[in-house]
This record gives structure tokens, C-alpha cells and sequence, in this order.
């Protein structure tokens, strides 16, 4: 089942055309609408880290601007996830009432 789920992911990111601006902004706001902001993260940092070397020490010029990013998506993810969690309780609880 997990792996249907990310081969799908995959597939949508590999149909996301980038070549246009905004065409590139409706595609990631309708991706985020589809799976979420977490889920976006995370591949988005999946992404991010297979162009991270696999070694330590000071990234290179090159890999700076992709180190970076893996580093705030990082940070921002377990944010994001916790909101998106408190958001799914609270409209739980109003299904509820």
C-alpha cells in the first residue's frame, strides 16, 4: 500500500510542469491541495537530499543552495505535520458534534 502511495507521488511530481512560472505555482498549490503540505515537504525533501553527497564536511559551493534547503525543510516539517494533525482533531470534533 505505502509504496502504491509513493510511486503515485512520484508520478504526479514527474507530470508537474516547471517550464512556466505560473504554471509551476498551480501545480505545486494543486499538489498540496492533493496530499497536503507534509507530504509535499517530505518528498520535496526526498528530492532535495538525493543531490546531497553522501559525506561530511562543508557542502560545496554547488551543494550549498541544496543543503540549505534540505536543512529548512527539515526544520519546518515536524511544524507542519503538528498543525496539519491539529487541524484533522479539530475537524474531527466538529464531524463530531
Amino acid at each position: 500500500m505505502k509504496n502504491s502511495l509513493e510511486q503515485d507521488k512520484v508520478k504526479n511530481m514527474d507530470n508537474v510542469d516547471l517550464s512556466h512560472r505560473s504554471t509551476a505555482k498551480a501545480s505545486i498549490r494543486s499538489l498540496i491541495k492533493e496530499r497536503g503540505l507534509a507530504d509535499f515537504l517530505r518528498l520535496t525533501g526526498e528530492v532535495v537530499g538525493d543531490f546531497l553527497p553522501n559525506r561530511r564536511g562543508r557542502p560545496t559551493r554547488a551543494e550549498a543552495p541544496f543543503h540549505m534547503a534540505f536543512k529548512a525543510i527539515s526544520a519546518v516539517l515536524p511544524l507542519v505535520e503538528e498543525a496539519e494533525a491539529k487541524s484533522l482533531e479539530a475537524v474531527a470534533k466538529l464531524l463530531d458534534e
